[in-house]
């Protein structure tokens, strides 16, 4: 199965990066998670195995299913998570698509994703699919972007231009990076009951200088992943990406510097 196009690419730099943003995240992304009462979970698009290490650290009850329809990513994700022994026997790697799961109607007590609706060309489908293989009474938990709630003061024109650059290299795609503002809408349709949908947000200001560089570094090295790709289309050139870096500098330094944005993550029973 060949790899599907892919704002930030399968390089090993990137699966590292992948790695090393779910460790930075994991304060917002799982934040009040409960996955005490989930033994079986399956995680869509699970990539590196980056979500899944978190996982099952925080959950020493858990046996994930992972899935996802990149051969490059599970490889990695093999690597990866065989460096933790006390993560062995409790998962397995599966080369799948998520609107067409192999399994049976009704076989896990959760179903998990974060970061993957965004890249898929038909995300109706696979929270269908969910749905599906999610037993009587179980639970979807999923974490998604919405970009259209990224803000930086004062205006950063290079910024703001490689972020529009970025979105729209993500849309032709087939992707949609305001897709976490779709949830609650998908998740209805599928079936899913006691729904439930937060914005949780990056808030970077100079209350807390070491704070606000960190959250500015994180956001600075994402953009710029996905430069190989932008440039390769066309779109940018390298003197952009020195731009974007030097206007992220900037704002960490300015005291009245402010960066916003937000994510949804959505709640699901069946």
């Amino acid at each position: 199965m060949a790899d599907l196009p892919y704002l930030h690419g399968f390089t090993a730099n990137e699966q590292q990066r992948l790695i090393e943003q779910s460790l930075f995240l994991e304060p917002w992304v799982y934040s009040g998670l409960d996955l005490s009462k989930v033994s079986s979970l399956l995680e869509i698009g699970a990539g590196v195995g980056a979500q899944t290490a978190i996982l099952l650290n925080k959950f020493p009850a858990l046996n994930i299913t992972c899935i996802d329809h990149s051969e490059t990513q599970l490889k990695k994700a093999g690597e990866y998570l065989s460096g933790f022994p006390a993560f062995k026997g409790r998962y397995t790697l599966n080369l799948m698509k998520g609107e067409q799961l192999d399994f049976e109607t009704e076989s896990f007590d959760g179903v998990y994703f974060c970061w993957v609706l965004e890249h898929v060309n038909n995300p109706e489908a696979v929270v269908k699919e969910a749905f599906r293989v999610l037993k009587p009474g179980g639970e979807l938990f999923a974490s998604e972007v919405f970009n259209s709630t990224f803000y930086a003061y004062p205006e950063m024109l290079y910024i703001k231009e490689f972020w529009a650059l970025y979105n729209r290299f993500q849309f032709t795609a087939g992707g949609d990076p305001d897709i976490g503002a779709k949830l609650g809408n998908l998740l209805a349709k599928a079936g899913f009951k006691q729904i439930s949908t937060e914005s949780r947000s990056f808030m970077a200001d100079h209350r807390d200088e070491a704070e606000k560089k960190k959250i500015l570094d994180y956001w600075t090295t994402l953009l710029l992943s996905a430069a190989p790709n932008l440039l390769e289309a066309g779109l940018i050139n390298e003197n952009a990406m020195e731009m974007v870096k030097q206007e992220f500098n900037m704002l960490a330094e300015d005291p009245n510097g402010v960066f916003y944005c937000s994510f949804i993550r959505a709640f699901g029973k069946k």
